[in-house]
């Protein structure tokens, strides 16, 4: 089989380094989960076995958890949510080489904070050696 040529500007990463696609979870007010796609299991393996040792099925990890806890606490705070403000907590999860980032988004309800809905996004973000070796720039100020 002839061997591919690698384009050295962009390089092909091997299926196992590459970023997936989101996961995406959706919660009721009781922490049940109502949806979850399978990117979102795969994460939640991966957070589970990092945080515990072994990969658990069926529990949360601790760092959605807590920001599941966090969004949930704002909305019972603010039951008929009147300002319709935007409820939402983000939270980084180092690893080797990888971080998760965990994007929670809250969801009233009129009728009540018991059903309201927790909507988790979470995304990989791959670190090359280079760019862990080179400090990041300040983000410019916002207009």
């Amino acid at each position: 089989m002839p061997q591919e040529e690698v384009d050295p500007e962009h390089p092909v990463q091997p299926a196992a380094e590459r970023p997936a696609g989101p996961g995406i979870m959706v919660f009721c007010s009781s922490a049940n989960v109502l949806y979850a796609n399978e990117s979102a299991h795969r994460f939640l393996k991966r957070l589970n076995q990092q945080e515990n040792g072994h990969a658990t099925d069926g529990a949360l990890p601790v760092a959605i958890a807590e920001l599941f806890d966090k969004i949930t606490n704002v909305l019972k705070s603010n039951p008929t949510n009147s300002g319709w403000g935007q409820v939402e907590a983000s939270r980084l999860v180092e690893g080797q080489n990888r971080a998760l980032v965990l994007r929670a988004f809250g969801l009233p309800d009129r009728l009540g904070s018991d059903r309201s809905r927790v909507v988790l996004k979470m995304e990989e973000i791959i670190r090359s050696s280079e760019s862990e070796a080179k400090p990041r720039e300040p983000l410019p100020p916002s207009p």
